[in-house]
């Protein structure tokens, strides 16, 4: 059993001079509120893999971060760190009176939810999350520096590193910030192919990035450079660890966690740290799952949560 998000109803917020974001909202409006919180960073809410909540009950409401989706300006970084995001679902939860909702997501978007939660865990019913990163140095530093991922996929982290020239992840955060912002419409669009392509290791096999359309590849750059501009400044979070050093602050909020065991993006060793800090996580670890939000089985175990919280 899968439902659909139907005729969402479409909002746009000013939340500063610069950015204007995209809200969804759909479902119930008498029912529980669910916040949806999208992975990237940059990559925007795709409704297709949100089919495990089911709108005739749920209130569901999908933000587009800033630069991503259709946000406005797209790709744009200035005025564009985590504390945006955080404050822009603040802003979003009054202008649509919500007082308190569940919040799920995955991925980046669960650096994004359980930093919510720790700031406002007042108006956070529960966490519902899947293929879990937290933001730390280690889980960076197993994507960009040599001897993590990199061993799973030689071939493609040749490409990511010019044939191994970026041989740390200093010079290869340097290189793509660089890289991704140049005037030179053929230097940037060659360097997101390549970061992209690394990002999309252990998810739907390596893409055809030559089959996409203009917009498409312009949605492209943008994701890119938005991820590398995160990934670059420690996701922007204030310390080292933070959200596993700040779980004992949102211990009385219920997490449920949907985890693949295969998930090479990010390993289930973080959220297991985390469980353990929390005392108040549920942990479901899926054999042979990877990363891919689009996985059934991830799916169908969300839906499960969500449908045991109507009871």
């Amino acid at each position: 059993m899968s439902f659909a998000i139907h005729n969402p109803v479409e909002h746009y917020f000013q939340v500063s001079e610069l950015h204007r974001i995209r809200v969804l909202e759909a479902g119930n409006p008498s029912g529980p509120c669910v916040l949806f919180v999208h992975g990237g960073p940059g990559s925007g809410v795709n409704t297709d893999w949100i089919d495990y909540l089911d709108c005739e009950h749920y209130r569901v409401i999908l933000i587009d971060q800033r630069g991503a989706g259709k946000s406005t300006p797209l790709g744009e970084l200035a005025e564009n760190t985590l504390t945006d995001l955080i404050n822009d679902i603040e802003l979003v939860r009054q202008q649509l009176n919500v007082e308190n909702w569940y919040i799920t997501g995955g991925s980046w978007g669960s650096v994004v939810a359980l930093s919510y939660a720790i700031q406002f865990p007042h108006h956070t019913l529960g966490l519902i999350i899947r293929g879990v990163f937290l933001g730390s140095r280690s889980e960076i530093d197993w994507l960009y520096a040599p001897g993590g991922a990199s061993r799973f996929y030689p071939d493609v982290w040749a490409r990511f590193t010019l044939n191994n020239q970026l041989d740390n992840q200093v010079t290869i955060f340097k290189h793509y910030s660089q890289a991704l912002n140049n005037k030179h419409a053929q230097i940037s669009q060659d360097a997101a192919y390549r970061w992209m392509e690394w990002a999309s290791i252990s998810m739907f096999g390596l893409p055809d990035f030559n089959a996409l359309s203009p917009t498409d590849l312009k949605k492209l750059q943008a994701k890119a450079r938005i991820m590398c501009h995160y990934l670059s400044q420690n996701c922007f979070l204030p310390s080292e660890d933070f959200i596993i050093s700040s779980a004992h602050l949102i211990k009385t909020i219920p997490t449920w966690v949907i985890q693949g065991r295969a998930d090479l993006i990010c390993p289930p060793d973080a959220i297991w740290r985390f469980a353990q800090a929390h005392g108040n996580t549920r942990v479901k670890f899926l054999e042979g799952i990877g990363h891919a939000p689009a996985a059934l089985e991830t799916r169908e175990a969300l839906r499960d949560i969500f449908e045991s919280l109507k009871r």
